[in-house]
């Protein structure tokens, strides 16, 4: 019945483009023109998917985990925090390098945990234009760090807005949303200046006696000024999380709550016509953390017998503080040949200021800084103008204070392209390394010498462009050696003695009717093998989204299914958004999540120790079926 209605949905909405619209063509051109993603994008840099200005429009974004769950060789997913984790695993470290974020240029970070996409996928995304997202064997001149996917989010231009916006909206579980954007072009450079406030409530789930809570509380505010080749940047957040769980060990925390507050400030250059860019940036981020449980919240490894020490509390407090700069430089050597030569420099102090367990205190650990220098260059060769090679090369050093042993990585990349009106062919090989994340270290002090990870990928695409359409055919082979995890059954991090690889094919096809109404569908399938054994299951994804256009109405709607793996299941979400242009200035929307509450859902794990026994939490939705209205008022 449910898959009958959905169906019908869809078909209507394919269908509304037909019905009589009243399209301003010259309005819907001029809206292509100032696309800003055409300018951003780089083909060359690896397997992009991109959400333009009018997408993200169109969908009434809320926050990023609306394009996570459509992430292709992913399925969205949250760990025992309620914090995204699209690679989350039971009892697992959190792989916080292999996926990265940024704003801009700029990585959205931490010198202690690394990546801090957690805490940025329910941020709201009010002054963001576009977004690229870059797959397979992507090129590091994306980012400062090495990574295996890139998310980058670009603000909006103030100039193209050139307005005041308020956007105010609540709906289930008591959620509400204001934000206000204020972005002008004046004589002397251009500015935005954006405010967010937003009150997560999410749905409760009941464990035994006690009622699990995933409640978040953001402030965020943001503020950018343009001069010339300046841009100055400002960024301070706030997030309150009722963390879940909380990594009980019997899932049943009495008392949970995460604080974290992040700071940022950076000065940036660019001059496209001199082939010079630049940047520095401070980062200041801290975080509390206090649990309790009646029984038994967790248990430390001791040396002697019984070999563990249970613990009923945990109060955890740490700071770390980020200062990086890089410049970079961009040379035309003849009509053929361009050489992109770039340095970098990090330096990252982080402290446990408090880490108690009940009444054993483990604070000020003896590493407590890491630096790093990096040098990279990336080389392009123009055969003609449909076909061109690129080469890349990066090494990094890092320099860890204390006992801990000093990193060195590298980082290849080849590729070429092929580029024509109709056809484009991708190739690219890439090998990384990726050292562990200062807090993997940290846990590791007194039991292992932890290696760094090793990752070879080998990416094809292969693309057929008509005047309203694009087809792609992508297809990655991933090979992982050393990959870091955790022995459970002696409670330590280790390097993974065998490798993993992941073979992944994905197909997407997006059509234009017209200016205003669009079809997008993709499907993938990864093939996990764990040392080497082939009988690993599939992995399988879809999606299908369509933006429509009726006279004063938008609408959205989207069907995304994954088949994971058999503990996880598969689900079907269905999405929409209804958009009214009441008048040029006022839009009032309405908004539709997991309308079905049929969503893939993800199992929880504890360990009961009085009678040795797995304990389950089963079938969590982490994507809440959920309504939202609000109005959106520029001035």
């Amino acid at each position: 019945m449910r898959v009958r209605l959905v169906g019908s949905i869809l078909a209507t909405a394919v269908t509304l483009y037909g019905a009589g619209l009243e399209l301003d063509a010259l309005l819907g051109q001029l809206q292509q023109v100032e696309d800003l993603s055409k300018k951003t994008i780089r083909e060359s840099a690896g397997y992009v998917i991109t959400y333009t200005r009018q997408d993200l429009d169109r969908m009434r974004i809320k926050s990023l985990k609306e394009i996570l769950e459509r992430l292709p060789f992913f399925r969205y997913n949250e760990d025992q925090n309620g914090l995204t984790d699209l690679l989350y695993v039971p009892f697992q470290p959190t792989q916080h390098g292999q996926i990265k974020l940024y704003i801009d240029d700029k990585e959205a970070s931490d010198g202690l945990f690394g990546n801090s996409l957690q805490v940025f996928s329910e941020m709201d995304l009010s002054y963001i234009d576009h977004i690229e997202i870059y797959l397979g064997a992507v090129s590091f001149t994306l980012g400062t760090e090495p990574a295996l996917t890139i998310i980058k989010l670009y603000t909006k231009d103030p100039a193209r807005e050139n307005s005041d916006t308020l956007d105010i909206s609540g709906g289930s579980y008591g959620k509400k949303d204001v934000t206000f954007l204020s972005a002008k072009e004046l004589e002397s450079g251009k500015y935005l200046a954006y405010f967010n406030h937003r009150d997560l409530r999410r749905k409760k789930i009941h464990y035994k006696s006690v009622t699990l809570s995933r409640d978040k509380k953001f402030d965020v505010s943001y503020f950018t000024y343009y001069k010339g080749h300046l841009r100055y940047e400002l960024f301070a957040s706030r997030l309150d999380v009722h963390p879940f769980t909380a990594g009980a060990l019997d899932l049943q925390p009495s008392y949970a709550l995460i604080s974290t507050r992040d700071f940022y400030t950076g000065l940036h250059y660019f001059d496209p016509q001199r082939g010079w860019k630049s940047y520095v940036y401070f980062t200041y981020s801290n975080v509390w953390e206090n649990e309790e449980d009646e029984e038994i919240l967790g248990v430390l490894p001791q040396k002697s017998f019984p070999f563990i020490r249970p613990y009923k509390s945990h109060r955890f407090k740490a700071a770390s503080a980020v200062l990086e700069s890089e410049l970079s430089k961009k040379m035309q050597l003849g009509k053929k040949w361009s050489v992109l030569l770039g340095a970098i420099g990090k330096v990252k102090n982080f402290e446990f200021l408090i880490n108690r367990f009940d009444d054993l205190d483990l604070s000020h650990p003896p590493y407590n800084q890491e630096k790093l220098l990096t040098a990279y260059m990336e080389s392009s060769y123009l055969f003609n103008d449909k076909n061109i090679a690129i080469v890349s090369l990066k090494k990094d050093r890092y320099f860890e204070n204390g006992p801990v042993k000093n990193y060195n990585q590298k980082m290849i990349r080849l590729g070429y392209v092929y580029n024509s009106k109709k056809f484009v062919t991708k190739m690219f090989y890439g090998e990384a390394d990726l050292k562990p994340s200062p807090m993997q270290i940290i846990e590791s002090l007194s039991s292992t010498d932890l290696d760094k990870q090793k990752y070879r990928v080998y990416a094809l695409e292969l693309q057929r462009k008509r005047q309203n359409s694009k087809l792609s055919l992508f297809y990655t082979k991933m090979n992982v050696q050393k990959l870091i995890v955790r022995d459970v059954k002696k409670m330590r991090l280790v390097n993974l003695s065998h490798a993993l690889e992941f073979d992944s094919l994905d197909l997407r096809y997006r059509y234009h009717f017209d200016l205003y109404n669009t079809m997008e569908v993709d499907g993938f399938v990864v093939h996990p093998r764990y040392n080497n054994d082939r009988a690993s299951g599939n992995l399988f994804g879809a999606h299908i989204v369509l933006y429509n256009r009726y006279k004063n109405f938008d609408f959205y709607n989207a069907l995304v299914y994954r088949k994971w793996t058999r503990s996880q299941g598969s689900g079907i979400d269905y999405s929409f958004t209804i958009d009214y242009k009441y008048s040029k200035d006022l839009h009032f929307y309405l908004k539709g999540i997991n309308v079905f509450d049929s969503a893939i859902t993800t199992d929880y794990y504890g360990y009961d120790l009085a009678k040795s026994k797995i304990l389950e939490l089963p079938d969590v939705s982490v994507i809440d079926r959920q309504f939202l209205v609000g109005m959106e008022w520029q001035f």
